[in-house]
Protein backbone atom coordinates (compact mmCIF):
# COMPACT_ATOMS: atom_id res chain seq x y z
CA UNK A 1 0.00 0.00 0.00
CA UNK A 2 1.44 3.35 -1.06
CA UNK A 3 -0.43 6.47 0.00
CA UNK A 4 0.92 10.01 0.17
CA UNK A 5 0.18 12.41 2.99
CA UNK A 6 -1.74 14.63 0.57
CA UNK A 7 -3.88 11.74 -0.63
CA UNK A 8 -4.52 10.65 2.95
CA UNK A 9 -5.60 14.15 4.00
CA UNK A 10 -7.92 14.48 0.99
CA UNK A 11 -9.43 11.07 1.75
CA UNK A 12 -10.16 11.95 5.37
CA UNK A 13 -11.51 15.39 4.45
CA UNK A 14 -13.91 13.73 2.00
CA UNK A 15 -15.30 11.59 4.80
CA UNK A 16 -16.05 14.60 6.99
CA UNK A 17 -17.82 16.37 4.11
CA UNK A 18 -20.46 13.64 4.40
CA UNK A 19 -21.56 14.86 7.84
CA UNK A 20 -23.51 17.75 6.34
CA UNK A 21 -24.18 15.92 3.07
CA UNK A 22 -24.85 12.25 3.91
CA UNK A 23 -25.42 11.52 0.22
CA UNK A 24 -21.65 11.89 -0.21
CA UNK A 25 -20.88 9.05 2.20
CA UNK A 26 -20.93 6.29 -0.43
CA UNK A 27 -18.46 8.05 -2.73
CA UNK A 28 -16.26 9.08 0.22
CA UNK A 29 -16.06 5.48 1.45
CA UNK A 30 -15.29 4.29 -2.09
CA UNK A 31 -12.45 6.82 -2.32
CA UNK A 32 -11.05 5.66 1.03
CA UNK A 33 -11.35 2.03 -0.02
CA UNK A 34 -9.39 2.71 -3.21
CA UNK A 35 -6.77 4.84 -1.44
CA UNK A 36 -5.97 1.99 0.96
CA UNK A 37 -5.92 -0.59 -1.85
CA UNK A 38 -8.85 -2.65 -0.60
CA UNK A 39 -10.77 -4.63 -3.22
CA UNK A 40 -14.07 -3.50 -1.79
CA UNK A 41 -15.68 -2.20 1.38
CA UNK A 42 -19.01 -3.11 2.90
CA UNK A 43 -20.48 -0.59 5.34
CA UNK A 44 -23.43 -2.07 7.22
CA UNK A 45 -25.83 -0.52 9.72
CA UNK A 46 -28.14 -2.82 11.71
CA UNK A 47 -30.94 -1.75 14.04
CA UNK A 48 -31.51 -3.42 17.43
CA UNK A 49 -34.43 -5.24 15.74
CA UNK A 50 -32.04 -6.73 13.16
CA UNK A 51 -33.17 -4.56 10.24
CA UNK A 52 -30.56 -3.23 7.81
CA UNK A 53 -30.55 0.58 8.11
CA UNK A 54 -27.35 1.33 6.17
CA UNK A 55 -25.89 -0.70 3.33
CA UNK A 56 -22.99 0.70 1.28
CA UNK A 57 -21.05 -1.52 -1.14
CA UNK A 58 -18.17 0.05 -3.03
CA UNK A 59 -17.97 -2.65 -5.75
CA UNK A 60 -21.13 -3.12 -7.88
CA UNK A 61 -20.06 -6.66 -8.78
CA UNK A 62 -20.67 -7.70 -5.17
CA UNK A 63 -24.21 -6.33 -4.94
CA UNK A 64 -25.76 -9.79 -5.35
CA UNK A 65 -23.50 -11.25 -2.69
CA UNK A 66 -24.34 -8.45 -0.28
CA UNK A 67 -28.04 -8.97 -0.96
CA UNK A 68 -27.61 -12.59 0.14
CA UNK A 69 -25.70 -11.38 3.18
CA UNK A 70 -28.45 -8.93 4.10
CA UNK A 71 -31.20 -11.51 3.67
CA UNK A 72 -29.62 -14.30 5.70
CA UNK A 73 -25.91 -14.34 6.48
CA UNK A 74 -25.92 -11.13 8.51
CA UNK A 75 -27.54 -13.10 11.31
CA UNK A 76 -24.79 -15.76 11.49
CA UNK A 77 -21.72 -13.61 10.79
CA UNK A 78 -19.13 -14.50 13.47
CA UNK A 79 -17.25 -11.28 12.76
CA UNK A 80 -20.20 -9.23 13.98
CA UNK A 81 -20.43 -11.31 17.12
CA UNK A 82 -16.76 -10.62 17.83
CA UNK A 83 -17.01 -6.90 16.93
CA UNK A 84 -19.95 -6.48 19.30
CA UNK A 85 -17.75 -7.70 22.15
CA UNK A 86 -15.04 -5.13 21.40
CA UNK A 87 -14.82 -1.37 22.02
CA UNK A 88 -16.16 0.81 19.22
CA UNK A 89 -13.46 1.43 16.64
CA UNK A 90 -11.27 -1.54 17.60
CA UNK A 91 -9.94 -2.82 14.28
CA UNK A 92 -9.34 -6.54 13.81
CA UNK A 93 -8.09 -8.94 11.15
CA UNK A 94 -10.17 -12.08 10.69
CA UNK A 95 -7.02 -14.11 10.03
CA UNK A 96 -5.92 -13.45 13.60
CA UNK A 97 -9.30 -14.44 15.07
CA UNK A 98 -10.48 -17.55 13.29
CA UNK A 99 -8.38 -20.68 12.85
CA UNK A 100 -8.44 -22.83 9.70
CA UNK A 101 -10.26 -25.49 11.70
CA UNK A 102 -13.01 -22.97 12.64
CA UNK A 103 -13.27 -21.78 9.04
CA UNK A 104 -13.62 -25.33 7.70
CA UNK A 105 -16.62 -25.99 9.94
CA UNK A 106 -18.32 -22.56 9.84
CA UNK A 107 -21.41 -22.07 7.65
CA UNK A 108 -20.72 -18.38 7.09
CA UNK A 109 -17.24 -19.00 5.74
CA UNK A 110 -18.10 -22.11 3.74
CA UNK A 111 -21.40 -20.96 2.20
CA UNK A 112 -20.81 -17.24 1.83
CA UNK A 113 -17.23 -15.91 2.02
CA UNK A 114 -15.44 -18.70 0.15
CA UNK A 115 -17.91 -19.01 -2.77
CA UNK A 116 -17.63 -15.27 -3.34
CA UNK A 117 -13.83 -15.30 -3.26
CA UNK A 118 -13.47 -13.19 -0.14
CA UNK A 119 -10.13 -14.20 1.35
CA UNK A 120 -8.90 -11.65 3.91
CA UNK A 121 -10.99 -9.13 5.83
CA UNK A 122 -10.17 -6.28 8.17
CA UNK A 123 -13.01 -4.56 10.00
CA UNK A 124 -14.50 -2.88 13.05
CA UNK A 125 -17.70 -1.81 14.73
CA UNK A 126 -17.64 1.92 13.97
CA UNK A 127 -20.67 3.13 15.90
CA UNK A 128 -23.26 1.99 18.43
CA UNK A 129 -26.45 3.80 19.41
CA UNK A 130 -30.03 3.00 20.27
CA UNK A 131 -30.85 3.45 16.57
CA UNK A 132 -28.23 1.21 15.00
CA UNK A 133 -24.77 -0.36 15.09
CA UNK A 134 -22.50 0.24 12.09
CA UNK A 135 -19.78 -2.13 10.91
CA UNK A 136 -17.07 -1.75 8.26
CA UNK A 137 -15.39 -4.62 6.43
CA UNK A 138 -12.54 -4.06 3.96
CA UNK A 139 -11.66 -7.02 1.77
CA UNK A 140 -8.79 -8.68 -0.07
CA UNK A 141 -10.17 -11.23 -2.52
CA UNK A 142 -8.55 -14.52 -3.60
CA UNK A 143 -5.06 -13.95 -4.92
CA UNK A 144 -4.34 -11.02 -2.64
CA UNK A 145 -2.00 -11.18 0.33
CA UNK A 146 -3.10 -10.90 3.93
CA UNK A 147 -3.38 -7.41 5.41
CA UNK A 148 -0.01 -6.34 6.82
CA UNK A 149 0.68 -4.73 10.17
CA UNK A 150 1.21 -1.40 8.43
CA UNK A 151 -2.13 -1.73 6.62
CA UNK A 152 -3.77 -2.66 9.90
CA UNK A 153 -2.45 0.60 11.34
CA UNK A 154 -3.83 2.69 8.47
CA UNK A 155 -7.21 0.97 8.51
CA UNK A 156 -7.36 1.55 12.26
CA UNK A 157 -6.80 5.28 11.68
CA UNK A 158 -9.34 5.31 8.87
CA UNK A 159 -11.94 3.51 10.99
CA UNK A 160 -11.41 6.04 13.78
CA UNK A 161 -12.31 8.90 11.41
CA UNK A 162 -15.08 6.98 9.68
CA UNK A 163 -16.61 6.14 13.05
CA UNK A 164 -16.67 9.81 14.03
CA UNK A 165 -18.37 10.66 10.73
CA UNK A 166 -21.01 7.93 11.16
CA UNK A 167 -21.68 9.03 14.74
CA UNK A 168 -22.08 12.67 13.67
CA UNK A 169 -24.46 11.69 10.86
CA UNK A 170 -26.51 9.54 13.22
CA UNK A 171 -26.72 12.26 15.87
CA UNK A 172 -27.60 15.07 13.45
CA UNK A 173 -30.09 13.06 11.39
CA UNK A 174 -33.12 13.98 13.56
CA UNK A 175 -32.13 17.65 13.28
CA UNK A 176 -31.57 17.55 9.52
CA UNK A 177 -34.83 15.64 9.07
CA UNK A 178 -36.72 18.22 11.13
CA UNK A 179 -35.18 21.05 9.10
CA UNK A 180 -36.04 19.36 5.82
CA UNK A 181 -39.62 18.64 6.87
CA UNK A 182 -40.08 22.15 8.23
CA UNK A 183 -38.82 23.75 5.04
CA UNK A 184 -41.00 21.47 2.95
CA UNK A 185 -44.07 22.40 5.01
CA UNK A 186 -43.37 26.14 4.70
CA UNK A 187 -42.94 25.83 0.94
CA UNK A 188 -46.19 23.87 0.66
CA UNK A 189 -48.01 26.61 2.59
CA UNK A 190 -46.25 29.29 0.49
CA UNK A 191 -44.67 30.89 3.54
CA UNK A 192 -41.33 32.64 3.12
CA UNK A 193 -38.73 32.42 5.89
CA UNK A 194 -35.65 34.59 6.11
CA UNK A 195 -32.90 35.10 8.67
CA UNK A 196 -31.17 38.48 8.85
CA UNK A 197 -28.05 39.46 10.78
CA UNK A 198 -27.77 42.78 12.62
CA UNK A 199 -25.61 44.00 9.72
CA UNK A 200 -28.49 43.41 7.30
CA UNK A 201 -26.88 40.34 5.74
CA UNK A 202 -29.38 37.65 4.80
CA UNK A 203 -28.19 34.51 6.56
CA UNK A 204 -30.90 32.22 5.20
CA UNK A 205 -33.83 32.39 2.80
CA UNK A 206 -36.07 29.55 1.64
CA UNK A 207 -37.26 29.36 -1.96
CA UNK A 208 -40.53 31.16 -1.20
CA UNK A 209 -38.67 34.05 0.41
CA UNK A 210 -36.25 34.30 -2.50
CA UNK A 211 -39.12 34.89 -4.91
CA UNK A 212 -39.97 38.02 -2.94
CA UNK A 213 -36.45 39.43 -2.68
CA UNK A 214 -37.19 42.10 -5.27
CA UNK A 215 -40.04 43.43 -3.15
CA UNK A 216 -37.74 43.34 -0.12
CA UNK A 217 -35.39 45.80 -1.86
CA UNK A 218 -32.07 43.99 -1.67
CA UNK A 219 -28.96 46.08 -2.08
CA UNK A 220 -27.41 45.62 -5.53
CA UNK A 221 -23.77 45.55 -4.39
CA UNK A 222 -23.52 41.76 -4.28
CA UNK A 223 -23.27 41.54 -0.50
CA UNK A 224 -26.66 39.89 -0.02
CA UNK A 225 -27.86 42.58 2.36
CA UNK A 226 -31.21 44.23 2.81
CA UNK A 227 -30.75 47.70 1.36
CA UNK A 228 -30.08 50.46 3.85
CA UNK A 229 -33.28 52.45 4.38
CA UNK A 230 -35.50 49.79 2.77
CA UNK A 231 -38.75 48.95 4.59
CA UNK A 232 -37.52 45.53 5.68
CA UNK A 233 -34.15 46.87 6.83
CA UNK A 234 -35.95 49.45 8.94
CA UNK A 235 -38.22 46.71 10.27
CA UNK A 236 -35.17 44.68 11.31
CA UNK A 237 -33.64 47.70 13.03
CA UNK A 238 -36.90 48.28 14.88
CA UNK A 239 -36.89 44.72 16.22
CA UNK A 240 -33.24 45.04 17.23
CA UNK A 241 -33.97 48.29 19.04
CA UNK A 242 -36.80 47.09 21.30
CA UNK A 243 -36.65 43.28 21.06
CA UNK A 244 -40.33 43.11 20.15
CA UNK A 245 -42.07 41.59 17.08
CA UNK A 246 -43.15 44.07 14.38
CA UNK A 247 -44.92 43.82 11.04
CA UNK A 248 -45.44 45.66 7.76
CA UNK A 249 -47.18 45.29 4.43
CA UNK A 250 -45.14 45.50 1.24
CA UNK A 251 -46.34 46.49 -2.20
CA UNK A 252 -44.54 45.95 -5.47
CA UNK A 253 -45.89 46.56 -8.94
CA UNK A 254 -44.65 43.16 -10.13
CA UNK A 255 -45.59 41.09 -7.09
CA UNK A 256 -48.62 40.44 -4.95
CA UNK A 257 -48.72 42.32 -1.63
CA UNK A 258 -46.64 40.62 1.03
CA UNK A 259 -47.31 40.67 4.75
CA UNK A 260 -44.05 40.57 6.68
CA UNK A 261 -43.67 39.70 10.35
CA UNK A 262 -40.31 40.27 12.05
CA UNK A 263 -39.33 38.84 15.42
CA UNK A 264 -36.10 38.36 17.36
CA UNK A 265 -34.21 35.16 16.53
CA UNK A 266 -33.98 32.55 19.30
CA UNK A 267 -31.04 33.08 21.63
CA UNK A 268 -28.00 30.96 20.78
CA UNK A 269 -27.47 28.55 23.66
CA UNK A 270 -24.04 27.51 22.40
CA UNK A 271 -20.75 29.27 22.91
CA UNK A 272 -20.44 32.63 21.20
CA UNK A 273 -18.46 32.40 17.94
CA UNK A 274 -15.35 34.49 17.66
CA UNK A 275 -14.14 36.90 15.01
CA UNK A 276 -16.23 37.77 11.99
CA UNK A 277 -18.69 34.91 12.43
CA UNK A 278 -20.36 36.67 15.35
CA UNK A 279 -21.24 39.62 13.11
CA UNK A 280 -23.22 37.37 10.75
CA UNK A 281 -25.25 35.55 13.40
CA UNK A 282 -28.97 35.56 12.63
CA UNK A 283 -30.54 38.26 14.76
CA UNK A 284 -34.03 38.69 13.28
CA UNK A 285 -36.43 36.26 11.60
CA UNK A 286 -38.68 37.53 8.82
CA UNK A 287 -41.84 35.59 7.94
CA UNK A 288 -43.39 36.46 4.57
CA UNK A 289 -46.99 35.67 3.76
CA UNK A 290 -48.59 36.30 0.38
CA UNK A 291 -52.39 36.17 0.54
CA UNK A 292 -53.62 33.19 -1.42
CA UNK A 293 -56.31 33.48 -4.04
CA UNK A 294 -58.32 30.63 -2.53
CA UNK A 295 -58.92 28.81 0.70
CA UNK A 296 -58.15 25.19 1.56
CA UNK A 297 -58.59 22.57 -1.14
CA UNK A 298 -62.13 21.20 -1.44
CA UNK A 299 -60.77 17.66 -1.03
CA UNK A 300 -59.24 18.64 2.32
CA UNK A 301 -62.54 20.11 3.48
CA UNK A 302 -64.22 16.79 2.68
CA UNK A 303 -61.60 14.95 4.76
CA UNK A 304 -61.58 17.41 7.66
CA UNK A 305 -65.30 18.02 8.09
CA UNK A 306 -67.06 15.27 6.17
CA UNK A 307 -68.53 17.69 3.65
CA UNK A 308 -70.08 16.45 0.46
CA UNK A 309 -68.53 17.36 -2.87
CA UNK A 310 -71.05 20.15 -3.46
CA UNK A 311 -70.63 21.47 0.10
CA UNK A 312 -66.85 21.53 -0.19
CA UNK A 313 -67.09 23.52 -3.44
CA UNK A 314 -69.35 26.08 -1.76
CA UNK A 315 -67.11 26.37 1.28
CA UNK A 316 -64.08 26.83 -0.98
CA UNK A 317 -65.90 29.53 -2.95
CA UNK A 318 -66.85 31.41 0.22
CA UNK A 319 -63.28 31.19 1.52
CA UNK A 320 -62.12 32.62 -1.82
CA UNK A 321 -64.32 35.68 -1.38
CA UNK A 322 -67.31 34.74 -3.49
CA UNK A 323 -70.89 35.29 -2.39
CA UNK A 324 -73.70 32.77 -2.19
CA UNK A 325 -75.31 34.38 -5.24
CA UNK A 326 -72.11 34.21 -7.30
CA UNK A 327 -71.67 30.57 -6.40
CA UNK A 328 -75.27 29.75 -7.38
CA UNK A 329 -74.79 31.38 -10.79
CA UNK A 330 -71.45 29.63 -11.39
CA UNK A 331 -72.83 26.16 -10.65
CA UNK A 332 -76.33 26.77 -12.11
CA UNK A 333 -78.24 26.11 -8.90
CA UNK A 334 -80.80 28.17 -7.01
CA UNK A 335 -79.78 30.44 -4.18
CA UNK A 336 -82.14 28.48 -1.95
CA UNK A 337 -80.23 25.26 -2.70
CA UNK A 338 -76.93 27.01 -1.98
CA UNK A 339 -78.27 28.26 1.35
CA UNK A 340 -79.39 24.72 2.25
CA UNK A 341 -75.83 23.55 1.53
CA UNK A 342 -74.48 26.39 3.69
CA UNK A 343 -76.64 25.35 6.65
CA UNK A 344 -75.27 21.81 6.36
CA UNK A 345 -71.72 23.18 6.19
CA UNK A 346 -72.22 25.27 9.33
CA UNK A 347 -73.53 22.25 11.21
CA UNK A 348 -70.62 20.03 10.13
CA UNK A 349 -67.94 22.63 10.89
CA UNK A 350 -69.40 23.60 14.27
CA UNK A 351 -69.92 27.32 13.58
CA UNK A 352 -73.16 29.24 13.57
CA UNK A 353 -72.70 32.01 11.00
CA UNK A 354 -71.21 32.46 7.54
CA UNK A 355 -68.70 35.04 8.84
CA UNK A 356 -67.44 32.55 11.42
CA UNK A 357 -67.10 29.91 8.70
CA UNK A 358 -65.02 32.22 6.54
CA UNK A 359 -62.75 33.04 9.49
CA UNK A 360 -62.36 29.34 10.23
CA UNK A 361 -61.48 28.52 6.64
CA UNK A 362 -59.03 31.42 6.48
CA UNK A 363 -57.16 29.97 9.46
CA UNK A 364 -56.64 26.59 7.80
CA UNK A 365 -53.53 25.71 5.79
CA UNK A 366 -53.81 26.05 2.02
CA UNK A 367 -51.43 23.30 1.04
Amino acid sequence: MDISLEQWNETIAGLYDAILQPDLLSSAVATANQALDSDFCHLLGVTPQGEVALNIVTAPSYQTAIADYRDYYVGIDPRRQFADSQPVGATYRCSSLFTPKFVDRNEFYQDFLKPHGLRYIIGACLHRSDRMSVYAAFNHVNGRAEFTDEEHKFFGLLNSHLGKVITAIDRTRPVSTALSLGEHALEAMQVGLMGVAASGVITYANAQAKTGLAALALARDGTGRLAEGSPCRLLVQQVLADGMPHALRLFDSNLAPQFVTALPAPADTGSAPSGELSAERTAVVLILNTPGESGPRPSHLVEWFGLSGAESRLAHALASGHSIEQYAITYSISVATARTQLRSILKKTGVSRQQELVRLLASLPTV
